[in-house]
């Protein structure tokens, strides 16, 4: 059974039901990702949607930047799994419910190298909907394959 059957009307339902987006001012501890995926010549992989519930919140020690982050892990859904990883050097408790200045997001799947993306929040719709904040990426297209 695969998560994205059930979730492509929730999550239209979810979008629908909130007239405005509020880029960059979710405040949220859960991130839901969703797009479509393309292997490195441009075929869609599988249904071609990822839906990714980040809801997992810890706090980064050591980040390479030397700012302070808060980072997120994924379950898996279908073959996918994805990381986010936002920072903030100012002292706000939560960096990421805030305005955090960056989302680092990386998709994997079966078969394929990891792909890595730096994303902009203000470049990105951003709803907020039910304690969630629904995000809609950019087509990520996965490197060769291994």
């Amino acid at each position: 059974m695969r998560a994205s059957r059930f979730m492509g009307p929730i999550l239209a339902a979810a979008i629908l039901c909130v007239p405005q987006a509020r880029a960059a001012t979710c405040e949220s501890d859960a991130w839901a990702f969703y797009g479509s995926v393309r292997d490195a010549g441009g075929r869609p992989i599988d249904d071609a949607v990822v839906f990714l519930l980040l809801d997992k919140l810890r706090p980064v020690k050591d980040s390479p930047t030397g700012t302070r982050g808060r980072s997120f892990r994924t379950n898996k859904y279908g073959k996918y799994q994805a990381g986010l990883f936002c920072t903030d050097d100012s002292d706000s408790p939560n960096p990421c419910a805030k305005k955090p200045k960056q989302l680092t997001v990386s998709v994997s799947s079966q078969g394929y190298a990891m792909r890595m993306q730096v994303l902009k929040l203000n470049r990105l719709d951003i709803v907020e909907n039910d304690g969630v904040c629904f995000v809609h990426m950019p087509e990520i297209r996965l490197k060769k394959e291994f």
